[in-house]
């Protein structure tokens, strides 16, 4: 296990967090504590989380204008409004960075698949299809650490693609609170666009943005 940071900029948010945590627990103000399983690299991690009384510090500056926002798989138009009434807009890609993650689990992906056909030939076809019902593949230990790497980048993906709708989300709250969206179908997007679904998930924009206007 790594030691923690004592110096540098990670050890100076150490400190204050758990200066942070020290104060809420003399002035009596955490109500329950869970403890939170985390499989990081194929290695379960812990970590502690403190339910709080009180309302959480805003860290982001909230605007009082108006914020409207046409959504697509992969493209988010964006229209707001400035004090002066004016209005101005821009359209940029949704969640860009998470091209390079996908790239990357691909390419690992493609390689488990050739340690499947190589090491369980019987579960495919002669076309190369996979027969159906249950796979029998006995992995090697190769092929395991392999499967490790597809798990932790899948994670990787998923917290990635949650900061960039984070950073989003935010930045769109900055221009104001009254927030509008049209109603949209996913289930139809899931069908016509899944790769792009899958990776850019446009539901959990909207989800954040509905959770963080509301609070």
């Amino acid at each position: 296990m790594a030691a923690a940071a004592g110096g540098g900029r990670r050890g100076r948010e150490r400190g204050a967090e758990l200066a942070e945590i020290e104060g809420l627990i003399a002035a009596g103000r955490v109500l329950s504590t869970r403890i939170v399983r985390t499989v990081i690299n194929g290695r379960a991690t812990y970590r502690m989380q403190l339910m709080c009384d009180g309302r959480p510090t805003r860290r982001h500056a909230v605007g009082q204008g108006r914020v409207s926002f046409d959504l697509g798989p992969s493209q988010i138009a964006v229209a707001v409004e400035h004090p002066g009434g004016s209005w101005s807009g821009w359209v940029q890609p949704l969640a860009d960075a998470i091209r390079l993650d996908t790239m990357r689990l691909r390419r690992v992906q493609r390689h488990l698949d050739r340690q499947h056909r190589a090491g369980s030939p019987e579960c495919f076809r002669t076309d190369g299809t996979h027969v159906t019902g249950r796979c029998r593949w006995q992995r090697s230990a190769a092929a395991r650490q392999t499967a490790i790497v597809v798990a932790e980048l899948h994670r990787r993906l998923a917290e990635h693609r949650k900061t960039l709708h984070g950073t989003l989300a935010n930045q769109l709250l900055g221009h104001g609170t009254d927030i509008a969206c049209e109603r949209l179908e996913y289930v139809s997007w899931q069908k016509n666009f899944p790769r792009s679904v899958r990776d850019r998930a446009p539901g959990l924009l909207v989800e954040l943005l509905r959770r963080k206007a509301e609070s």
